[in-house]
C-alpha cells in the first residue's frame, strides 16, 4: 500500500514541474505584451502623457517685501487741481463793456440827399479791451422815446462797406463806426423821423450809450452802419 501512494507522488512530480514551466513561460508572453502595449487591445501610456504629469510644481512663495526693500516704491500724491483762475492767461483781453467806453459824433457829411456821420467810442477804463462786429442804434427824440429806426449792416452813400474785424483797445484807444441815411431831400413828402440824440449799443451788449445827435433818416428811420474799425475817422467817405 505504501510503495503505490509512493508511486503516484513520484508520478505526479514531473506534471507540477511542467505546469509551473508553462506558466513562467506564460508570464513572459505576458509582460512582453504588456511592454508593447498590445494586451487586450491596451495601448501602453507614456509616464509623460499621465494627468498628473502635467501639473506645474508648486510654486515657493516669495518674502514679503520691507518698506526698507529699494524695490518697494513709496506713494506718490495725486496731482494738485489747477484753479480756474490759474488756467486762463494772464494777458487774456476781455470784450469791452459799455462803463469802459465813451461815446462821441465825429465828421458829419451831407450831399445829394444823403447824410452821415461817425461815431466814436473811447475806452476810458484803465484795462485794455476790445470791440468786434456791428453796432446798434436808436433814434430818440427831445423827450428820450424811441422814434421809428431800422438798422442796415451794409454800406451807403457816405462811406464804403468793409468787413468786421477785431478792435483791441488800450486804456485812451479809439474805435470808431459810420452811419449813413438818406435826408428827407430825398423823399418829399414822406415822413421821416428827426431826433434829439442816439442811442448806441456797443457790439456784442444789451447796454446803450446815449449821444445827442439830430439825424432826420428816410424813410421811417432807415440807417446804414459800418463795423466797429480802429480809429477815429470811421470807415470813410463821411
Amino acid at each position: 500500500m505504501a510503495g503505490r501512494v509512493v508511486l503516484r507522488v513520484m508520478t505526479l512530480a514531473p506534471r507540477m514541474r511542467s505546469a509551473a514551466a508553462l506558466a513562467g513561460v506564460a508570464l513572459v508572453i505576458v509582460l512582453v505584451l504588456w511592454a508593447r502595449g498590445e494586451r487586450f487591445g491596451l495601448v501602453a501610456v507614456p509616464i509623460a502623457a499621465l494627468p498628473w504629469a502635467a501639473l506645474p510644481p508648486l510654486a515657493t512663495p516669495a518674502p514679503a517685501a520691507t518698506p526698507s526693500d529699494p524695490a518697494v516704491a513709496a506713494p506718490t500724491a495725486p496731482p494738485a487741481a489747477v484753479p480756474p483762475a490759474a488756467a486762463t492767461s494772464a494777458g487774456a483781453v476781455e470784450r469791452c463793456l459799455p462803463a469802459q467806453l465813451v461815446l462821441a459824433v465825429g465828421r458829419v457829411g451831407v450831399g445829394l440827399g444823403n447824410a452821415g456821420a461817425v461815431f466814436i467810442l473811447t475806452n476810458r477804463s484803465r484795462t485794455a479791451c476790445y470791440l468786434y462786429g456791428f453796432p446798434g442804434m436808436q433814434l430818440l427824440d427831445a423827450l428820450g422815446r424811441p422814434l421809428p429806426t431800422r438798422v442796415l449792416r451794409t454800406g451807403a452813400y457816405t462811406f464804403t462797406e468793409v468787413p468786421p474785424r477785431r478792435v483791441d483797445l488800450t486804456p485812451g484807444g479809439e474805435a470808431s463806426f459810420s452811419a449813413g441815411w438818406s435826408s428827407a431831400t430825398g423823399y418829399p413828402g414822406v415822413p421821416c423821423p428827426a431826433s434829439e440824440s442816439v442811442e448806441v449799443t456797443p457790439p456784442d451788449d444789451t447796454a446803450q450809450l446815449t449821444v445827442a445827435a439830430g439825424i432826420q433818416a428816410c424813410p421811417d428811420g432807415t440807417i446804414h452802419v459800418s463795423p466797429v474799425i480802429a480809429g477815429a475817422r470811421g470807415a470813410g467817405g463821411a
